[in-house]
């Protein structure tokens, strides 16, 4: 039965060898963990909004997909 007071635990490696060995001794341990794709979205946003300031990206108009794409 689980308890009620348990808590997560965040554990955030420096490196692909830290990964692998946490992995391993989570593993050996039999300590239940998952594993999610590390991407820094607020960087990706923050370059997102350079880029159409820069005028890198396009606007489209859902009402008018195919001209907002030039594809008229």
């Amino acid at each position: 039965m689980k308890d009620e007071t348990m808590e997560n635990i965040i554990i955030i490696p420096e490196d692909k060898n830290q990964a692998n060995f946490l992995k391993e001794l989570f593993k050996r341990m039999k300590i239940q963990f998952k594993t999610e794709p590390s991407d820094d979205l607020e960087e990706k946003i923050k370059q997102a909004r350079e880029d159409k300031k820069n005028g890198n990206l396009i606007d489209v108009d859902p009402k008018n997909l195919w001209k907002s794409i030039g594809l008229d």
